[in-house]
């Protein structure tokens, strides 16, 4: 399968869940390795899968926040198809030249557009961005957007099982929370809030029970502190400052 020179913002979201921007790889890989959520075989599993789109999502793209055209070096991708699906216009776009889409723009044309609003030449506004990025006819990322283009929420099936394993929300674009499925049983079991797009604080559901015991508190990027709930009772009973450099 060939891709035809892209240079858009929205394959780099994989590369975000995994490498946080295609560079970091402290993601998935466990910081301590008697606590490790994810396991030796999901692990495998994980990389095994996805190996080939991280490669080609970091290298041919870019990564931003914000809804826009979907480019070619060219200049904009042809659309495939276009309809009216409900309350949306649908915009269909086939990335591999098979002629089956591979990426779906949902528009809304407001009634009264108010300012701020990021509207395309035709007065539509981009609202959502469905994407197969392994070309199985089956979505693997959805997108959400909200009248400025900013994105909401991103949903993201990583192993490609049909299923969401991870999910960025946004706060003005900014990320805002993370919540990963780490063992793939259809759970969320990791979550990650942001200040000002910093990692602050990390909660883990160590034994797969449903509940967070497992707190880490970072700044600038730093792990300052542990909190481990040991009575299962929700909340954490000791705490380990960790000694900084």
């Amino acid at each position: 399968m060939a891709f035809r020179g892209l240079e858009h913002n929205w394959m780099c979201s994989i590369g975000q869940f995994f490498f946080g921007g295609c560079t970091n790889l402290t993601e998935f890989v466990p910081d301590r390795p008697s606590n490790n959520p994810l396991g030796t075989t999901n692990m495998s599993r994980l990389f095994g899968t996805t190996a080939v789109v991280i490669i080609a999502t970091c290298t041919l793209v870019r990564c931003t926040t914000s809804g826009e055209v979907i480019t070619t070096n060219d200049g904009p991708l042809s659309v495939l198809a276009r309809e009216v699906v409900g309350a949306h216009v649908v915009q269909t776009y086939d990335l591999n030249s098979d002629g089956q889409g591979d990426v779906w723009d949902y528009f809304v044309v407001p009634e009264t557009p108010i300012p701020g609003d990021k509207v395309t030449d035709d007065g539509k506004l981009l609202v959502r961005k469905e994407l197969d990025i392994n070309f199985d006819t089956k979505i693997d990322i959805r997108k959400s957007y909200d009248r400025g283009g900013n994105l909401v929420e991103e949903e993201m099936d990583l192993d490609f099982d049909g299923s969401i394993d991870a999910i960025n929300r946004y706060q003005r674009g900014v990320l805002a929370v993370r919540e990963m499925d780490m063992n793939f049983d259809g759970k969320m079991d990791v979550w990650k809030h942001y200040e000002d797009g910093q990692l602050a604080i990390k909660k883990r559901d160590m034994n797969r029970d449903g509940k967070i015991d497992s707190w880490e508190y970072y700044k600038d990027g730093k792990l300052l502190r542990l909190g481990v709930d040991k009575d299962g009772d929700g909340e954490a009973e000791t705490f380990e400052d960790i000694p900084q450099s």
